[in-house]
C-alpha cells in the first residue's frame, strides 16, 4: 500500500508486472488504488534471477553458492543481463509514454545497471530496492 501511495502523483498509461504473485498482487493493489481502468502486462523478462536449485532458500543460506556461480540451474549473470537489456527494448516497444513496472529487487539492480552502460558484474553495486521502494528511470525517448 505505501508504494501505492508513494505513486498516487504519478499518470501513468500503462501498469506492468513479473507474473510472479507477489508483484502482481503489488501491482492489483497499484491499479485498485488509482483506479486503473487498463490491463496489467505481464512478462517473464522482469521475473527475478532464476537461481536453479536454490530458489526460494533464504540468500544467507546460498549466497556464497551463487556468487560462485555453484548452484545448479543458476541464470548466469550473462544470461540475466540479456534478460535485462531484452526488458529494456521490449519496454520500448509498448504504447506508453509513463509506465509503471512491478517487478524484484535484484532484477531492478541489474535493470539500473544495464540501463546506465556499467559492468553486469557489479550489478549488486546498484541501490537494491527495498518493499515499497521504487525508481525513477528514463529509459528511452518516443519520436
Amino acid at each position: 500500500m505505501v508504494t501505492a501511495e508513494a505513486l498516487r502523483p504519478v499518470a501513468y498509461d500503462l501498469l506492468i508486472s513479473s507474473p510472479l504473485v507477489r508483484a502482481r498482487d503489488t501491482a492489483q493493489i497499484i491499479a485498485d488504488l488509482h483506479a486503473y481502468q487498463g490491463q496489467i502486462v505481464e512478462s517473464d523478462l522482469l521475473l527475478e534471477r532464476d537461481f536453479g536449485k536454490a530458489t526460494s532458500k533464504p540468500y544467507e543460506e546460498i549466497g556464497d553458492a551463487v556468487e560462485t556461480g555453484n548452484v545448479e540451474g543458476l541464470e548466469s549473470l550473462e544470461d540475466f543481463a540479456l534478460r535485462a537489456q531484452a526488458s529494456i527494448r521490449w519496454l520500448n516497444e509498448q504504447d506508453a509514454e509513463v509506465m509503471v513496472v512491478v517487478s524484484h529487487g535484484g532484477f531492478g539492480q541489474m535493470f539500473g545497471t544495464v540501463l546506465e552502460g556499467k559492468n553486469p558484474q557489479n550489478f549488486r553495486e546498484y541501490h537494491h530496492l527495498d518493499n515499497a521502494e521504487y525508481y525513477v528511470l528514463t529509459i528511452g525517448a518516443k519520436a
